[in-house]
């Protein structure tokens, strides 16, 4: 059975995990991570078990697990079993340092170098990995808000029209200071992400790909694996620039100079910060708090 909306806790999932009768995982001390797509047990004796939220396509991300594997250049999950009563699965979990911000400020142009590359290499990889027959295969949907193709973007959330439209629709619920910047942004997004204004090929997005879904040999290091592959999607490579977007402007614009020096093909940096803004007002609108698009209007500024 799939996870039910109200089975969330701590306790709920160990009570799944320990219906599965396994004498290999030790639930003593384990934690609870939480995610838009999935909940995660994290045990003391290294396992995660991963539990997919309703709605989002459980097979089709372990098909994409193991298509990918060895594929690529770090380390990605390896799927040791599975739930047999409950949807989810259980995998070593992917060992390495965090990404440390304050560490990047204090690094040097030759470790920040060092690590954008390795980036751009996993992307690169990424986006090439398998065919567009086994794409097709898979059934992989266009990424969100993606005019790749002429389906809408298949995800956790029903399809519910261009991201443009649905935006401008839900105007009036906003707070007034932050209609207008909003506006402009509807507007923008259109051009680059709905009108063709994003260049490139269709390549297979990652399409989640941010410091909380890699690990690194080191807080400044290259990237050693990377996780969470239930957002994989066809697009344009920009895409998985976005979530850069909010962070050091510094590496958000040398990792898109390494991928474009890497791969050849183009990466948007503005096309990326707009695509993150957008998705950030849908968010605040999917959870139910339209007043919070107004502090993110205010940290926007000037475009």
């Amino acid at each position: 059975m799939t996870i039910p909306e109200a089975g969330h806790s701590l306790a709920d999932l160990l009570a799944l995990a320990a219906a599965e009768g396994r004498d290999d995982v030790d639930p003593t001390g384990a934690v609870l991570r939480t995610g838009w797509e999935n909940l995660v047990l994290e045990t003391r004796d290294g396992w995660i078990l991963r539990f997919p939220r309703p709605g989002v396509d459980f097979e089709r991300e372990l098909a994409v697990l193991a298509a990918v594997a060895g594929r690529l250049p770090v380390a990605t999950p390896e799927v040791v079993w599975t739930g047999r009563r409950s949807r989810f699965a259980a995998y070593r979990r992917l060992t390495g340092a965090g990404f440390d911000p304050a560490v990047y400020e204090r690094a040097s142009t030759a470790e920040r170098d060092r690590l954008t590359l390795s980036l751009a290499d996993f992307l690169a990889a990424m986006h090439t990995c398998l065919s567009p027959t086994l794409i097709a295969e898979l059934g992989i949907p266009a990424a969100w808000g993606s005019a790749v193709g002429a389906e809408l973007a298949t995800g956790p959330e029903p399809p519910e029209g261009p991201v443009s439209e649905r935006l401008a629709a839900q105007l009036p619920l906003m707070p007034s200071a932050a209609r207008k910047p909003v506006e402009a942004l509807i507007e923008e997004y259109a051009r680059a992400w709905e009108d063709g204004g994003v260049q490139g090929p269709e390549v297979l997005l990652h399409n989640d790909f941010h410091a909380g879904n890699f690990v690194l040999d080191a807080p400044v290091g290259v990237l050693a694996g990377v996780w969470d592959f239930s957002c994989v999607a066809r697009g344009r490579p920009t895409a998985d620039l976005r979530y850069f977007a909010d962070g050091s402007p510094d590496l958000l614009h040398r990792l898109a100079d390494a991928y474009e020096r890497r791969t050849g093909w183009p990466m948007d940096v503005r096309a990326a910060v707009v695509a993150l803004r957008a998705e950030n007002v849908c968010d605040e609108l999917e959870l139910g708090h339209p007043e919070r698009i107004g502090r993110l209007a205010e940290e926007w500024g000037t475009p």
